[in-house]
């Protein structure tokens, strides 16, 4: 699991999703949850926060698959694209259940993929199981 002071950033083009999201985060304990409506606001919100305070710049991005302007996918390639940004865990929620496209989604550092509807058990699952991806990548890159 995530620290519980980790700073999340929770992205999704559903209102109704980004309150489940943050109340399931509650649950898990984690209360430092910032929402951003597409991918395109929660990069420009990852840079904000990199130009304001640097030292509170977001530790994990949750973020739908399916959103206009800037997709899940779309903001998971800008993010590992950008050295600022790069190391941050990514992960997606989404009702896509397609193999190929889970497979695209971990070819790209996806560090965890959650298929809706969401619960906590699953959610802190998915923690759990993008913790260890990360503690692997981090090993290879050394």
């Amino acid at each position: 699991m995530f620290d519980p002071s980790t700073r999340f950033l929770v992205v999704d083009d559903m209102g109704t999703m980004l309150i489940v999201l943050r109340n399931k985060l509650k649950e898990l304990g984690y209360h430092d949850v910032t929402t951003a409506e597409n991918g395109y606001e929660a990069f420009a919100l990852l840079e904000k926060r990199q130009i304001e305070n640097p030292s509170e710049q977001f530790q994990a991005v949750i973020s739908d698959w399916m959103m206009p302007v800037m997709n899940g996918l779309e903001l998971l390639v800008k993010i590992r694209e950008d050295e600022r940004f790069k190391a941050i865990p990514f992960m997606l929620v989404t009702a896509e259940g397609e193999a190929k496209s889970i497979q695209k989604s971990i070819v790209l550092e996806c560090d965890g993929y959650l298929q809706k509807p969401i619960n906590t058990e699953k959610l802190g699952r998915l923690f759990s199981e993008a913790v260890q991806r990360i503690k692997m990548r981090q090993r290879a890159a050394r």
